[in-house]
């Protein structure tokens, strides 16, 4: 159920690492982080094509029309496969950061309710993947993992329970108004832990 109407935050809001280009590695790193935030996601949600369609229209501007022919060659998530042969390069994951958390905000209230549940659960010393909730989540994001990393030119480590239920919260942490900026900031300093290239 999408619970509200989300504002936009534009592509062009996301500043670009100064003087610097990423490296192949790091853009690999980022490009794995953001197909297993979006595969959770759609796991979550069913996330439908008109749905995504109309984020991705929703958040770009003309400067990223370019970008924007690259993200939708994904057409939807279950697609995702497709960015093991073409993965994005920056201006396109600035756009597709822009879509995951305008995403994240129209299903915050799922999002925040399997939060809501996970912490409970594990309160009470159980399995929150054990629930209806979220075991239909984790079967559903187990079997599109799996059909990913069969996809993928290089090796991407199989999704644990752990993290399964860590990109939920993270999402949740997205879906703020500035989620957005703060997911570009997690995957700049998650990147500054490889070796940037000169620019």
């Amino acid at each position: 159920m999408v619970s509200r109407h989300p504002s936009v935050s534009p592509p062009s809001s996301l500043p670009l690492p100064l003087g610097k280009r990423l490296t192949p590695a790091q853009l690999t790193s980022i490009n794995v982080h953001l197909d297993q935030l979006l595969l959770a996601l759609y796991a979550l949600t069913g996330l439908d094509e008109a749905t995504w369609q109309r984020a991705l229209q929703q958040v770009s501007g003309v400067e990223f029309a370019s970008a924007l022919k690259g993200i939708n060659r994904l057409e939807h998530p279950q697609g995702l496969q497709a960015q093991a042969v073409n993965q994005l390069d920056l201006d396109s994951i600035r756009v597709l950061v822009a879509v995951i958390s305008h995403l994240t905000q129209q299903y915050q209230e799922l999002l925040r309710r399997s939060v809501t549940l996970i912490e409970q659960t594990m309160a009470q010393g159980k399995d929150p993947l054990q629930t209806i909730l979220l075991g239909d989540y984790g079967e559903k994001l187990r079997h599109l993992d799996q059909s990913y990393r069969v996809k993928q030119s290089q090796s991407v480590t199989a999704l644990t329970d752990d993290r399964a239920l860590s990109l939920l919260m993270e999402l949740l942490f997205y879906s703020s108004q500035n989620g957005a900026r703060r997911l570009w900031g997690v995957l700049l300093v998650t990147a500054q832990t490889l070796v940037y290239e000169a620019g």
